[in-house]
């Protein structure tokens, strides 16, 4: 009994491609995480540039765990929010 979590391809009826799906699967896995790390650190980053005056609703870190845990559409919210042309210019409270 083979309790191995990355099945043998030789031994497998289905001949290499499992173990070159289960390699893609690994290398995809790998990219996603890499972009959700850079998304946090750069996220991060800008919102630390921002929080004297320019920053909305939270601080750096809550906008940088938004990029690391919804990747694309956390930068997406982020990006709306602070940096799109279709937001009020001045934080709320400030006339």
């Amino acid at each position: 009994m083979d309790f191995s979590i990355f099945p043998n391809p030789v031994s497998s009826s289905q001949g290499g491609l499992v173990g070159l799906f289960t390699l893609i699967g690994i290398l995809w896995t790998c990219v996603v995480i890499a972009l959700h790390v850079a998304l946090f650190i750069g996220i991060s980053q800008d919102a630390k540039l921002r929080q004297s005056g320019g920053l909305f609703f939270f601080g750096p870190t809550f906008w940088g765990l938004c990029g690391l845990v919804f990747g694309l559409l956390g930068l997406a919210v982020y990006w709306f929010i602070h940096h799109s042309s279709l937001r009020n210019p001045r934080p709320p409270g400030i006339s």
